[in-house]
């Protein structure tokens, strides 16, 4: 359960560290960083690393690719993720059904005997 303060929009929630998901995306980040500014320095320094950038980089089939890529998979998973939603659904929901039948049939057996004691033993 996510615990906020009075209001909607509180600053407490917004720069909390329990349950931020800042941490954990911060070393993907700082390397995403530092890669960029290898390629920018090495695109100044060296002239086929300028060629590469300069040209290679700005052909827009490989980001069209890339995109495509990235598309099916967010797809794909999210397709898995909807249909293991429905079947945590659905086996709840037998399993509801399961107790109230376990729960009737416990009902309806303990009701209680006019036969004598001595006969049920």
């Amino acid at each position: 359960m996510i615990r906020t303060g009075k209001g909607m929009f509180n600053l407490r929630t917004l720069f909390r560290i329990r349950g931020s998901c800042f941490f954990k995306s911060l070393p993907a980040s700082i390397f995403v960083g530092a890669l960029g500014f290898v390629f920018k320095l090495s695109g100044q320094w060296d002239k086929d690393a300028e060629y590469f950038f300069t040209h290679v980089l700005t052909n827009n089939s490989a980001y069209s690719s890339l995109s495509v890529l990235i598309g099916f998979l967010i797809i794909f998973r999210t397709q898995q993720s909807y249909n293991r939603f429905w079947d945590g659904a659905k086996y709840i929901k037998v399993m509801q059904a399961e107790i109230f039948s376990t729960g009737s049939n416990l009902m309806a057996f303990c009701r209680p005997s006019k036969a004598e004691p001595e006969k049920i033993k």
